[in-house]
């Protein structure tokens, strides 16, 4: 689409296509009534890059994936799937969604501890992974995670920023420490506060998990967030998501 821009290509291929209203400046998004388009300028190659690899790794059935990418003159065109779903960042969806029985809920909170550590596995740091990132269909009885263009390649990194991306009420300690190291143990933490607030039932084995995750301390937490899915899952009475799941104590 040499010449061709983002917008005008929207226009010209997709007619119906409506702008949506989102936090992030930096990107354009639109919709239809069956799908999603968001277009990352040019400045934004390695934001686009994170996202598109993420979204269309069919590392998990829980998340949303692309349609088709395509390049413009002025950027990248991704085009997702419009899933049906209310981002658990409402309050009303975050209330109805307590309403669901125990088990259900646990195995829902279990699908989203996944979808975190296969997109770790994958060899990203998650950024900015929150409950505004998380629909729940409560229709289909079914979750879905989206938006990953913060997350972080590699095994870490320095936070340079005073304060890391997120919602205050899911971020570990060290992501308001200017210099600091974050990696998969910040992640853990990150993901145990999730399960919390999921998961507010009392339940003690899980509440276990929970205390275990989001100690201050890093190195007092699990080491991996596949760790962390690992002991969810037999704490939430889950079977394997992955054959045979092997808990170990740490030392």
């Amino acid at each position: 689409m040499s010449g061709v821009t983002a917008e005008s290509w929207i226009m010209g291929s997709l007619p119906h296509a409506r702008p949506l209203e989102h936090a992030d400046e930096t990107k354009l998004m639109y919709h239809t009534d069956a799908m999603v388009i968001t277009v990352y300028p040019s400045n934004e190659h390695e934001r686009a890059s994170v996202e598109t690899e993420i979204a269309s790794s069919q590392a998990h059935t829980s998340i949303v994936p692309t349609l088709m990418m395509l390049s413009a003159s002025d950027g990248l065109i991704v085009v997702y799937p419009k899933v049906a779903g209310f981002p658990l960042s409402n309050p009303d969806a975050l209330e109805a969604f307590l309403t669901i029985s125990l088990a259900v809920r646990a195995k829902l909170v279990g699908d989203i501890v996944d979808a975190y550590a296969a997109v770790v596995e994958l060899g990203f740091i998650l950024v900015d992974a929150y409950l505004g990132n998380i629909l729940v269909d409560f229709e289909n009885v079914k979750v879905w995670c989206f938006d990953w263009d913060l997350s972080r390649r590699g095994d870490g990194f320095k936070l340079e920023a005073e304060r890391n991306y997120g919602s205050n009420r899911l971020m570990a300690p060290e992501e308001f420490v200017q210099g600091a190291w974050l990696d998969q143990r910040t992640n853990v933490f990150n993901i145990g506060k999730l399960i919390s607030i999921l998961l507010p039932d009392g339940v003690e084995d899980v509440d276990d998990v929970i205390d275990h995750a989001t100690q201050v301390e890093q190195d007092d937490r699990y080491l991996t967030v596949q760790q962390l899915a690992d002991h969810y899952r037999v704490a939430a009475g889950l079977p394997p998501a992955h054959g045979v799941i092997f808990v170990e104590d740490e030392d």
